[in-house]
């Protein structure tokens, strides 16, 4: 069984672009244009079927194209939640979203070509797959997944980004990425055109004893780093609060962003 709790806010942006899904739900297009009023909104739910879906996705690309690519995204892999209920294990669930992937990815690349206000759009997206008592983190693009237990938090997910990549071979260290002017620049993202090219999630396998879970936009993530993620966890706070707290000062940021964040209390 999972509990879950969402919170999403606008920031300063005149769009809402991030998405998410949680228990089948995700946030419709009526209220994305409706969050320049809203501002943060928050959900939470217990999941209690054999194969749950939690996930965000970050829109990018101009007028309202990314929010149509996060919405889209998010859309896709509701639908299939349903389907993944006669999968007989997590490997099982994870290649159908694989396969799912590929045409969303296919679809984003149509549309984007075929609509000149659609041009260049995209999404990322990070999400836990939960198989009965089996749960793994699917990830494409810079939104993140995080582990809180007694060690501290660590991030599960790898960027795909410029940045990253730099750090990966060794070009770079972490200090000097900072100053790197593409650090931010997406290699991997769904909308990512190629002629044969299957867009595939990385995957990372959770340990049964990591039981709190984050998965966030970078709108969270860019704001906090993770001794300060790790902070919010230390007060005496119910989730739900917490939740609210973490996106509320990233919406209050210069310069804020989008800002999504996800808490799943997974219980065994």
């Amino acid at each position: 069984m999972l509990r879950a709790i969402c919170a999403s806010g606008i920031g300063m942006r005149s769009t809402h672009e991030d998405n998410f899904l949680l228990n089948g739900k995700i946030m419709d297009k009526k209220i994305q244009k409706k969050m320049s009023e809203l501002k943060i909104i928050q959900y939470q739910s217990v999941c209690r079927k054999k194969v749950n879906f939690i996930a965000v996705s970050d829109g990018m690309g101009g007028h309202n194209a990314g929010e149509v690519a996060s919405n889209y995204c998010m859309k896709k892999i509701a639908d299939l939640e349903e389907k993944a209920q006669n999968c007989t294990s997590l490997n099982e669930v994870v290649s159908l979203i694989q396969k799912e992937i590929v045409h969303i990815n296919n679809s984003i690349c149509e549309y984007s070509e075929e609509y000149p206000e659609l041009s260049g759009m995209g999404a990322t997206l990070i999400m836990l797959v939960n198989y009965e008592s089996e749960n793994a983190i699917l990830n494409i693009g810079d939104s993140r997944a995080y582990s809180i237990g007694e060690a501290g938090i660590c991030q599960i997910s790898k960027d795909h980004t410029e940045g990253q990549r730099m750090i990966d071979l060794g070009i770079l260290t972490r200090k000097e990425v900072e100053s790197f002017s593409a650090k931010k620049n997406l290699n991997r993202y769904i909308g990512y055109f190629g002629r044969g090219y299957q867009l595939q999630a990385d995957v990372f396998y959770l340990f049964p004893s990591e039981s709190l879970i984050l998965l966030c936009s970078d709108g969270v993530c860019d704001i906090f780093d993770e001794k300060k993620m790790l902070d919010y966890f230390c007060q005496d706070e119910e989730l739900y609060d917490i939740a609210k707290r973490i996106v509320n000062d990233a919406c209050y940021s210069k310069n804020a962003d989008n800002a999504t964040l996800i808490i799943i209390k997974i219980k065994r």
